[in-house]
């Protein structure tokens, strides 16, 4: 069975975390910090799950969900937003479900990104 995770986020600090989180629980990951980069990984590695930033510097985060669920229709996306949902306001109302499969709010606590593991993996 294929576990590789692809982080896909352009704040260093953020991606050391979410790798940190997902190599103590034995999930080999790759990184990019490019959308571009993101995709060239997608064509030569089969990656089960992505954790991306809806915001990167070269592409729209639903761009690049779009581009990375035409190439493996299977991966499973969490989006890493730093956008905080307004008070009242449904955070799945924000996000494309045929492109992510969650969403975690940064701040994020570690339990979030294994949840978030336990549920797609």
């Amino acid at each position: 069975m294929n576990d590789n995770i692809l982080i896909i986020d352009s704040e260093p600090d953020v991606e050391k975390a979410l790798e940190s989180v997902l190599k103590d629980r034995g999930f080999p990951c790759r990184k990019s910090v490019t959308a571009q980069e993101a995709i060239r990984l997608m064509k030569q590695v089969h990656f089960k799950m992505a954790f991306m930033n809806a915001h990167l510097p070269d592409m729209k985060g639903a761009e690049l969900a779009r581009r990375l669920k035409s190439i493996d229709p299977s991966i499973n996306i969490v989006v890493v937003s730093g956008s905080v949902p307004q008070e009242g306001e449904n955070p799945a109302l924000r996000m494309d479900k045929a492109l992510f499969d969650a969403c975690i709010f940064k701040p994020y606590l570690n339990k979030a990104i294994q949840d978030a593991v336990d549920a797609f993996m």
